[in-house]
């Protein structure tokens, strides 16, 4: 069972014991793809993938968020838990920057879901890639001290990775080289089906 916390465990340590956790398979630059079922998840946590097309100049983000945490969150807002409104919640809680500052506008490519978990997916265009973008992953921070927000970065085979918890200011993406960021192959990873494919019916901004 996933017990750590935030409180006494610096940023190292707190990826160090998610990639141990069990439920949780490692993938690179130590970031950790946790597929815990959603009745039990002591621990609170979402993954995020943002991957850069070059030949498009677009990013996708692809955030995966427990059903019942994301439906807590909607309803905190005074909305109504339909996709929208879900989409509308990851939009004002995940956003992305370019390097000189500008917000980058995203609009919604998809929502699906798979047994106790939402995948919602994000689109933007970005001719300037992500070196040197930042990121602000603020998603259920305000109903959980313990939110731990995990996002990983990939962008023409350079990779990095992100921690996010209560109170972080936005990141600055940081990538190297490297083989891309993919999880030991299990049937529950197949299932969750990280980052975009498999999104369907793609619902208005």
């Amino acid at each position: 069972m996933v017990t750590c916390s935030r409180v006494g465990h610096p940023r190292a340590e707190l990826l160090r014991r998610l990639t141990r956790s069990a439920g949780c398979v490692a993938v690179s630059l130590g970031a950790a793809l946790c597929v815990i079922g959603a009745r039990h998840h002591p621990l609170h946590t979402t993954i995020a993938t943002l991957t850069y097309d070059p030949s498009a100049h677009t990013v996708v983000a692809v955030v995966r968020i427990f059903s019942d945490d994301l439906a807590r969150a909607v309803r905190s807002r005074g909305g109504v838990t339909d996709d929208a409104m879900a989409v509308a919640y990851v939009r004002s809680t995940f956003t992305i920057t370019t390097a000189d500052g500008r917000a980058v506008p995203v609009v919604a490519c998809g929502v699906r879901t798979t047994g106790d978990l939402r995948w919602i997916c994000l689109r933007a265009a970005m001719p300037t890639g992500l070196r040197g973008a930042r990121v602000q992953d603020a998603v259920l921070t305000e109903l959980y001290s313990d939110q731990v927000n995990v996002v990983m970065t990939d962008d023409a085979g350079r990779h990095g990775s992100l921690l996010f918890t209560r109170g972080d200011r936005p990141r600055t993406i940081a990538l190297v080289p490297g083989q891309p960021v993919r999880a030991v192959a299990d049937r529950r990873q197949h299932d969750a089906g990280a980052g975009s494919a498999g999104l369907t019916d793609p619902i208005a901004a």
